[in-house]
């Protein structure tokens, strides 16, 4: 690794999240021609991260980066406005491309041969990973966990349910319907037994009196490794049938289920987030084979309050 990476990727969000980003870096170096890169851990607090699943050059930051990137300079204290200012204008002066995004699904920008670049986005629109997916997966593999193939073999079906507190917060929870047409489209196909896991474990004996409610019985997850989201991770992408929400984590567990078995079920929610950052749609997130189930979300309108108020007349 030399001095300055080709490549420099802030790493934001949780590991669903990071795995994005580095499906972006990957395609970052194909574009650029460059062989190096580096991720840089911006947001820490989520656990596991993506260290804890392939095997990865990952740091995090240094008062020398502090210095270099202006949203590195975060740090607490009565310096924190000239560090920043400090940096906004280190920043202006580098000679990377410095690819910055406020919408998780803004497209890829094109990239210049030989031009040292860096990514600070939630690169989950396509254009960032679809090429590069599969690369990631397979790293995944190399680092699943002892069990995980034999919990392959048991072919069983598997919900993932996100009702965490941010979602709630951002209104980006599935509501009820969603749910309601799952459980519809699961007996139909057959299921009799489901595995069900939640980021919020409050939430577990509602989402299974909801399950039962439809015939289906539920089935304990496998401990493979002791960690609640690695269990979580490995019993979901071991699944033969997965019913995901619209979480990155999921994302990547599914990409996972169906690059080991094209035959694998995937059911997905469309829209994928409320439409928050864009005047155009967010894009579809499934991939080939997946099944899409609407999710019931409606996007914000995103013209001006003058504006609305003036159409409503």
């Amino acid at each position: 690794m030399t001095a300055e990476p080709g490549v420099l990727v802030t790493l934001r969000g949780g590991l669903g999240n990071q795995l994005f980003e580095y499906a972006a870096a990957l395609r970052a170096m194909r574009e650029t021609g460059l062989s190096t890169y580096e991720l840089l851990f911006v947001e820490s607090w989520y656990s596991p991260d993506i260290t804890d699943f392939i095997d990865v050059i990952a740091r995090h930051p240094t008062r020398g980066d502090r210095a270099r990137w202006s949203e590195l300079a975060e740090q607490p204290g009565p310096l924190r406005p000239l560090l920043r200012r400090t940096a906004q204008v280190h920043e202006r002066r580098t000679p990377r491309l410095v690819v910055a995004q406020y919408s998780p699904f803004a497209p890829p920008p094109s990239l210049p041969v030989g031009q040292l670049v860096k990514l600070d986005t939630f690169c989950q629109h396509p254009g960032w990973w679809q090429d590069d997916w599969r690369t990631v997966v397979a790293a995944l593999l190399e680092r699943a966990h002892a069990g995980y193939e034999e919990l392959v073999q048991q072919r069983r079906t598997v919900i993932n349910l996100r009702q965490r507190a941010d979602y709630i917060r951002e209104t980006w929870q599935l509501p009820l319907a969603y749910y309601d047409r799952l459980m519809g489209e699961l007996a139909q196909s057959g299921v009799e037994e489901v595995v069900i896991q939640a980021d919020e474990p409050a939430f577990l004996p509602w989402f299974q009196r909801l399950v039962e409610s439809a015939g289906l019985r539920v089935i304990d997850h496998v401990d493979l490794t002791g960690e609640p989201a690695r269990d979580d991770f490995w019993n979901l992408a071991a699944g033969s049938t997965l019913a995901i929400p619209n979480s990155t984590f999921s994302w990547w567990a599914a990409a996972v289920a169906t690059a080991r078995d094209d035959g694998a079920r995937v059911l997905y929610p469309t829209r994928w987030l409320p439409n928050r950052w864009t005047s155009t749609p967010i894009p579809d997130m499934g991939l080939p084979g997946w099944t899409s189930l609407p999710s019931h979300l409606e996007d914000f309108d995103l013209r001006p309050a003058f504006t609305r108020r003036a159409d409503d007349v």
